[in-house]
C-alpha cells in the first residue's frame, strides 16, 4: 500500500519537468523523493 501511496503523492511531478527551465535541485528532489522506486515511477 505505500507503494502506491508513493505514487499517487508523486503523480504530477513529472509534468513540472516538461518546462524549459528545470534546475538541477528539481531532479534530485524527484530522485530522492521516489528512491527505491524511481524506475517504476519513471515507467509509469
Amino acid at each position: 500500500m505505500k507503494f502506491v501511496q508513493k505514487m499517487v503523492a508523486l503523480h504530477l511531478r513529472p509534468i513540472s519537468l516538461t518546462k524549459e527551465n528545470i534546475t538541477d535541485s528539481a531532479i534530485r528532489r524527484i530522485i530522492f523523493d521516489a528512491g527505491d522506486d524511481l524506475e517504476s515511477f519513471i515507467i509509469m
